[in-house]
């Protein structure tokens, strides 16, 4: 029985919801663990949890790759690089417009509304 919650691999979300989620579980695996052994089992047992969610190793082990060079890139930061970049996300942050509607199921699809937006 698998009880792990992730998304599954025909969710409503965003793919970027799916992206974000390896990117930052690879990332935190390789900040915590003291032994890259130690993290390397972490996050092999990680994409095996998503293998018995249905997602399929073509489609998860590039993502897994790009996941693995960009917490390789961002380890070799300088506290003062990373400190700039946490800056920048959170200004980015407050510049954002967020558009909530209820639900209905009539309503015009997503891409829809951000076509008519981009129009605009």
């Amino acid at each position: 029985m698998n009880l792990y919650l992730y998304l599954p691999p025909h969710s409503s979300q965003p793919q970027g919801v799916f992206t974000g989620l390896i990117f930052g579980q690879v990332l935190r695996t390789r900040r915590l663990c003291t032994h890259k052994q130690d993290a390397d089992e972490k996050i092999l047992e990680f994409f095996s949890r998503l293998l018995a969610q249905c997602h399929t190793q073509e489609n998860i082990g590039p993502l897994f790759d790009k996941a693995e060079a960009n917490a390789r890139a961002y380890m070799q930061l300088s506290t003062e690089e990373k400190e700039r970049l946490r800056k920048q996300k959170q200004d980015d942050a407050h510049n954002q417009v967020f558009l909530h509607l209820q639900f209905h199921p009539n309503d015009p699809q997503f891409r829809d509304i951000q076509r008519i937006w981009r129009e605009q």
